[in-house]
């Protein structure tokens, strides 16, 4: 066999596809009983040996002369002479097929196994047998015979599924050899797969391959036929072909590039049938996009060169509507939505009791602090717009800042912890960029762009204070009149931030460095401060990486620990001059410090 694959003269694709016509049937006719062992060793003899042969370009001779010294090889009863390559067992055809019984995430455990018991009239242990097989491989040949009897061995099944379920359970009869054909598929890509881990040679030669399209053809690539068969596969192959993809693919970075291409081509038809496709989201190709965008440099090339951003987009707003209610909110996670995170979690401020249990909140932090990059390049590009409502846009802001400064004047204290660490959050370093500093920009923005009085009073608005600057006394309850002076404290402020603050890229003529560095230096004006404590109280960028190595010395001086203790960094004399006792990342307790050494 080895020396017809090198012999010019032959086709060795035509002459392969002979040899798997030949063996494969062969070796995986026992799909009832395997022998797993048995299977592995023909398979190795008749078809890999001489593939990685052929492949490898080694000297026949060589190769033969390693065969001999394994030994004997016997398979299937038949001895092979030493040298021999080839496997030439033969078998009586036998026209048979299998009844085939798939996953799903719709029926239990107790129902495949009820089925099956009924309609095969099997034992409970090989009912239960066939069931955790078909959990973990994704399919399992359940009736083995001539087509009438595995075709009413299908009809039986899905009879007994319908009376449990909604839906009957998933059933095929697939000939003997297609079955065959299919199991050796997966061994061919677990081969490959291992394959790609000797050379970055052989990935390239994969990858290429791959992304090679038809002249002439419209069909798509190799690795694109492969994504949009991913949900028509089971459990097993898309394991099988999630693997090789993270082999090959993932493992060359001009190749992953070109990957993510194919993969936001065929975005919206991919997300479309993982929506219909009834398998958990980590069997589904399209978590591979978890992989793709979140890596900096290929996302924002998707983004200016694929448009990648308006391809989501448009899928979004394609499949939404189905999945709408009345009102045309969007039910995410039993939550009656807006748009996206807006309105995610809402809260009412109880006044009489005190909130039984505290709400879930995780979630709408989590999903911003994971998008953070991303949402910086998805600014980035709706800025492009420049129409807009200006009130609409100070809108939401302006909210989010009331209710921190109500917060502060414990006017939600029976609300519990879940909204004082929401709140905690959204002024902490690790969420500040995107969501209060943001949110002070858009301020500053609808400052810019309204009325100076008409913002002012929209102010006054929200913050219920109208009444209180017009010096009406209202009440003589010490509480009220203790959270009109922090509401009126906490707009007062605001106000200074949208006058003041204008050390933002974009909006003054500065830089990230002279961001950093008036960071470090409103940290180290409170106190000396050791490089960790600095660290940890800096923003990190997409690489996770604060920028503090390339600034620290520009302002501060480190001073070497004593006895005990540790080092720390001083500011420098010169620096003093860039204080702002108004500085808008310093919590209350960093104010009372602050105010304390002036």
């Amino acid at each position: 066999m080895i020396m017809k694959w090198c012999d010019e003269r032959f086709d060795f694709q035509a002459t392969f596809l002979q040899c798997l016509a030949k063996h494969v049937p062969n070796i995986y006719s026992a799909e009832m009983d395997p022998l797993l062992e048995k299977q592995e060793e023909m398979v190795q003899a008749a078809i890999f040996y001489p593939l990685e042969c052929y492949l490898f370009g080694e000297d026949p001779d060589t190769f033969l002369e390693k065969l001999q010294q394994s030994g004997i090889s016997q398979l299937c009863g038949k001895v092979f002479k030493g040298g021999e390559t080839t496997y030439s067992c033969s078998r009586e055809k036998v026209d048979s097929y299998y009844c085939v019984l798939f996953n799903d995430e719709h029926h239990s455990y107790d129902h495949v196994i009820y089925s099956l018991q009924r309609a095969l009239g099997c034992e409970l242990g090989e009912a239960q047998l066939h069931t955790t097989a078909i959990d973990k491989e994704g399919r399992r040949a359940v009736k083995a015979g001539h087509y009438a009897s595995c075709q009413e061995a299908k009809e039986e099944i899905k009879r007994h599924s319908e009376n449990v379920s909604q839906r009957p359970l998933h059933v095929e009869v697939l000939h003997a050899d297609v079955m065959a054909h299919q199991k050796f598929a997966l061994r061919l890509g677990s081969w490959l797969n291992k394959l790609m881990s000797y050379s970055s040679d052989f990935r390239k030669i994969f990858c290429q391959i791959c992304l090679k399209e038809e002249a002439g053809s419209e069909k798509p690539c190799f690795i694109s036929q492969l994504m949009l068969w991913d949900a028509k596969l089971h459990k097993g192959a898309r394991k099988v072909l999630h693997e090789l993809i993270f082999s090959s693919f993932f493992m060359e970075m001009d190749y992953k590039k070109h990957f993510a291409v194919e993969f936001v081509k065929y975005y919206k038809t991919l997300q479309k049938e993982y929506i219909s496709d009834d398998h958990d989201r980590v069997l589904s190709v399209t978590a591979l996009s978890v992989q793709i965008f979140t890596v900096p440099t290929l996302a924002r090339h998707l983004i200016e060169e694929q448009n990648v951003i308006t391809t989501i987009t448009e899928t979004l707003l394609e499949v939404l509507p189905e999945y709408l209610d009345k009102n045309d909110k969007f039910n995410f996670q039993g939550y009656s939505q807006d748009k996206l995170n807006r309105g995610m979690e809402e809260i009412k401020r109880q006044i009489g009791q005190h909130i039984e249990v505290d709400p879930d909140w995780e979630a709408a932090i989590a999903i911003q602090m994971q998008l953070k990059n991303i949402l910086l390049m998805f600014q980035e590009w709706c800025a492009c717009d420049e129409e807009f409502q200006v009130e609409l846009l100070v809108e939401y802001p302006l909210r989010c800042l009331v209710l921190v400064a109500q917060v502060a004047a414990e006017m939600w204290r029976r609300n519990g912890l879940s909204l004082i660490s929401q709140v905690f959050y959204y002024q902490d370093v690790k969420c500040r960029e995107e969501m209060y500093d943001k949110d002070i920009i858009m301020l500053q923005i609808g400052a810019s762009l309204m009325d100076p009085n008409h913002f002012l009073l929209l102010l006054l608005q929200r913050y219920e204070l109208a009444d209180a600057f017009k010096k009406i006394k209202l009440t003589k309850d010490q509480d009220l009149i203790k959270q009109c002076n922090v509401l009126i404290e906490e707009m007062l402020q605001i106000i200074i931030y949208v006058v003041g603050e204008r050390y933002v890229p974009g909006v003054s003529n500065v830089t990230k460095e002279d961001v950093i560095m008036r960071e470090i230096i409103h940290l180290l004006c409170i106190e000396p401060m050791a490089h960790s404590a600095i660290t940890k109280s800096l923003p990190e960028n997409e690489n996770n990486e604060t920028g503090l190595e390339n600034v620290i010395d520009k302002v501060a001086t480190f001073k070497k620990p004593g006895v005990s203790g540790h080092g720390v960094y001083e500011l420098k004399d010169e620096c003093l001059k860039e204080f702002n006792m108004f500085f808008y990342h310093y919590t209350k307790t960093q104010h009372s410090k602050e105010f304390q050494k002036i």
